[in-house]
């Protein structure tokens, strides 16, 4: 039997914060920098991944069934600079990320802005809280 959650519901926050943590639980490295986020009024799940210095066409984000895919290509670009101390990592990266079944793959939302890649997807129609009336 599967439980429904509604948007102000804090067993619905606690899901979600269950779903984040599932979320985490699969990514073994730690870059690029990322937070989850659910929006309290619309149940959107959002990642930002903070991904400083690559560009639009260094990026690739698959959506399958269940796992959404971010890879990122570093620049081939040589500097006439020596590097003496290198904290911004400009390396390759591919992260899996699995994503709940309540959540609508087929509509994610992505930006980059300032060197922070918003993923944002929303809740499937089908599983939203629906008020059904009384006869």
């Amino acid at each position: 039997m599967q439980t429904t959650y509604y948007l102000g519901d804090p067993d619905f926050l606690w899901d979600a914060f269950t779903d984040m943590e599932r979320c985490f639980s699969s990514v073994t490295t730690s870059f690029p920098l990322m937070d989850t986020m659910v929006d309290e009024k619309t149940g959107t799940f959002r990642i930002d991944c903070a991904i400083a210095g690559y560009s639009k066409d260094r990026l690739e984000i698959i959506a399958d069934d269940s796992n959404l895919v971010i890879k990122g290509k570093k620049s081939d670009e040589k500097s006439s600079f020596t590097v003496k101390s290198q904290t911004i990592k400009h390396s390759d990266f591919n992260i899996k990320i699995p994503i709940a079944t309540k959540y609508d793959l087929s509509k994610v939302e992505v930006n980059l802005v300032d060197g922070i890649l918003s993923i944002s997807i929303p809740l499937a129609e089908d599983k939203k809280p629906k008020s059904i009336s009384i006869l």
